[in-house]
């Protein structure tokens, strides 16, 4: 017997709006620095850092979704995507991991 279950986001848009709020209000310890490109090759690279190692135990839902995000050429697209990216992370690696490597992704996409 087989189940459809989709899998429950672990963090609701609104626990990822306080903490991008929070995010906001503080200081920026580090300068963007280069194009728009650039970052974005940047975020991928973290994207795929950090959920990569783990891609052989994804379904395939998530492994489609996880291709969607590799492919992203802009920080746009990528912006557009990050609840997603978001509840990808959380699912993979855990709460504790996402909001760190979150963190990281909204300094490069801002």
């Amino acid at each position: 017997m087989t189940t459809n279950t989709i899998a429950e986001p672990l963090l609701t848009r609104s626990m990822l709006d306080a903490l991008l709020e929070r995010w906001r209000s503080q200081p920026s310890d580090a300068a963007r620095t280069g194009t728009s490109t650039d970052r974005a090759a940047c975020a991928r690279a973290l994207i795929a850092k950090t959920i990569g190692a783990y891609l052989a135990f994804l379904p395939p839902s998530d492994l489609r979704t996880y291709e969607s995000l590799i492919a992203s050429t802009s920080c746009e697209e990528l912006r557009d995507q990050f609840y997603v990216c978001f509840d990808l992370i959380v699912r993979t690696r855990g709460a504790a991991t996402a909001v760190l490597r979150l963190q990281e992704l909204h300094r490069l996409l801002s």
